[in-house]
């Protein structure tokens, strides 16, 4: 259940983000992972609630871990389509919005201009192998180790072993 609604509000998020409104993709990376992290703790959370207020930290890593993983590959594949068969210049609106972040972020930690024109050469270099069909498996595979990682830790305080009496 959390799963759909997670991968629903990303396809949401991505539309309104690369369609309607002018957002920063490190903004948007900040609050994709945040909002990862509160809909797999709501998951855990209803999860132990539908069992007695007990968890184990298995179960709840299962949980939390489908949740993340699923609300990701609905994302991913929602991109994929949009970027490869609905929308292919859709390519060139994320690659301006990404040098664009990647520009102001080197500058406002004071980098130097050299750092901006090679960051941006790498980002025109790389960005577009990504958008590829190839590259959405890829991404999906290493935001799925991000998912792991995530699931393990909420799964920690969304856990509550039987206490024995």
């Amino acid at each position: 259940k959390y799963g759909f609604t997670l991968g629903v509000i990303i396809i949401v998020l991505q539309l309104l983000i690369y369609y309607f409104l002018d957002i920063n993709m490190l903004l948007f990376s900040v609050g994709y992972y945040s909002l990862l992290f509160i809909i797999m703790i709501l998951a855990g959370m209803q999860h132990r609630k539908t069992n007695n207020q007990t968890l184990t930290y298995g179960e709840s890593f299962k949980t939390t871990l489908l949740t993340g993983a699923l609300g990701a590959l609905i994302g991913n594949i929602m991109m994929m389509v949009l970027v490869n068969f609905i929308d292919p210049g859709l390519v060139e609106v994320i690659l301006e919005k990404s040098i664009s972040s990647v520009q102001s972020l080197i500058l406002a930690f004071g980098g130097p201009e050299v750092g901006v024109s090679e960051a941006i050469e790498k980002i025109e270099e790389e960005l577009p192998k990504q958008l590829t069909i190839a590259g959405h498996i890829k991404s999906f595979f290493s935001v799925l180790i991000f998912v792991v990682v995530m699931a393990a830790v909420v799964s920690v305080f969304v856990r509550k072993e039987k206490t024995m009496n």
